[in-house]
C-alpha cells in the first residue's frame, strides 16, 4: 500500500513538472510572464505627423510598450516595429510602411514578446499628440 501511494505521488509530481515546462516553453522571449510585475521605465508625449519619426528607441529588453492617441483629433498612426535603423525617416509616403495601424483616440499596449524592443517608427496623415510609455 505504501509503495502504491509513493508511486502515485511520484507520478503526480512528474506530471506537475511536465506541465510547468510546457507552459514556460510557450512564453515568448522578452514578454512579461503572466502575473509578474512590470515597472514603467519611461513616459513621454510627442507629436507624430506626416513624416516618419522614431517614437521608441531600441532597448536591450522591455516587457511592453503603450501608445495612447488622445488629443481628440481622431487621427490614427501607422508604425513599424523592430530594429529598422536603415529605414529612411525623410519619406512622407504612408503606403511604403509595413507595420501596424492604431486608430485615433485609442490606447493600446503592445507586448514585447510579439513586437520586440527595437526602434519603432511612426507616421500620421496629420499631426496628432501621442503619449508613449515603456515598461521593463
Amino acid at each position: 500500500m505504501k509503495t502504491i501511494t509513493l508511486s502515485i505521488s511520484a507520478l503526480f509530481v512528474l506530471a506537475l513538472i511536465a506541465l510547468f515546462v510546457v507552459l514556460q516553453a510557450q512564453q515568448a522571449n522578452g514578454e512579461a510572464f503572466t502575473g509578474s510585475a512590470a515597472v514603467q521605465s519611461s513616459a513621454t508625449t510627442t507629436v507624430v505627423g506626416p513624416g516618419y519619426q522614431t517614437i521608441f528607441s531600441a532597448q536591450k529588453s522591455c516587457t511592453a510598450r503603450t501608445i495612447a492617441l488622445s488629443d481628440g483629433t481622431g487621427t490614427g498612426i501607422r508604425f513599424l516595429t523592430g530594429d529598422s535603423a536603415s529605414f529612411v525617416l525623410s519619406s512622407t509616403t504612408l503606403t511604403n510602411l509595413v507595420g501596424l495601424n492604431q486608430a485615433g483616440s485609442t490606447t493600446v499596449t503592445y507586448d514585447s514578446g510579439l513586437n520586440g524592443c527595437g526602434r519603432w517608427i511612426a507616421i500620421a496623415s496629420a499631426s496628432t499628440t501621442v503619449t508613449l510609455v515603456e515598461y521593463q
